[in-house]
């Protein structure tokens, strides 16, 4: 390998540093500045109230197409442990959104919310009465690349994805046909990060990557 993964690494922190010093907007001290992740919270926001929340059979939606995390280790283990728990006490706060299947009639895909379903879908499995337990959804027709955008959002709240995650996810971006620029807002990641990140995906097998976890 020409180039050591630490290195590229390293050089994208670096460059993701000097770009955003060298841009008069970032510098001004008194400029309001709208991240990624408010931007997609504010059009998520707009997107909820116009839709309707329907109660669907878990057992009915089907995962993304798309992985955006690692979901193998212990820390994300206890995390769904967690909120199933607090889905059988309180209940389903927030609805997850899901799409009609694009193959599959009477059937769905989910865009986010990919936690919460495994956490009812659970519930469901060790219920006595299955047929009881619904899932809060919104329901919107999305192409691929509206469902990645939207997908992308739970990413931006969540705030902790790894550069190793980040990097496999703009893989998944790229076959999808968004071009660097258009992942800027989708990953909250310059073009330069970006680029390094599409580096060390293509340098090591995604299974290598997975298999030495987040």
């Amino acid at each position: 390998m020409k180039k050591s993964i630490v290195k590229m690494m390293s050089a994208a922190t670096a460059a993701a540093a000097a770009e955003k010093k060298a841009d008069p907007a970032a510098a001004a001290p008194h400029q309001k500045v709208t991240t990624p992740v408010v931007n997609s919270m504010g059009r998520a926001l707009s997107h909820m109230r116009e839709d309707s929340i329907i109660s669907l059979d878990p057992s009915k939606i089907d995962p993304s197409p798309y992985s955006d995390r690692f979901e193998t280790d212990e820390e994300a283990r206890e995390a769904l442990d967690e909120l199933k728990l607090s889905i059988h006490d309180e209940g389903q706060k927030i609805p997850v959104l899901v799409r009609p299947h694009p193959a599959a009639k009477d059937r769905y895909q989910l865009a986010y919310g990919h936690r919460r379903l495994l956490a009812i879908q659970a519930l469901m499995a060790e219920a006595s009465k299955p047929e009881t337990i619904k899932i809060k959804a919104h329901v919107r027709k999305l192409s691929d690349a509206e469902l990645i955008k939207e997908q992308s959002l739970e990413n931006g709240v969540r705030e902790n994805l790894t550069f190793a995650e980040m990097a496999l996810w703009a893989v998944q971006l790229r076959e999808a046909g968004l071009k660097q620029r258009e992942m800027q807002p989708v990953l909250g990641q310059v073009q330069t990060v970006i680029s390094n990140m599409l580096k060390v995906a293509d340098s090591i097998p995604s299974d290598i990557i997975r298999a030495i976890g987040r």
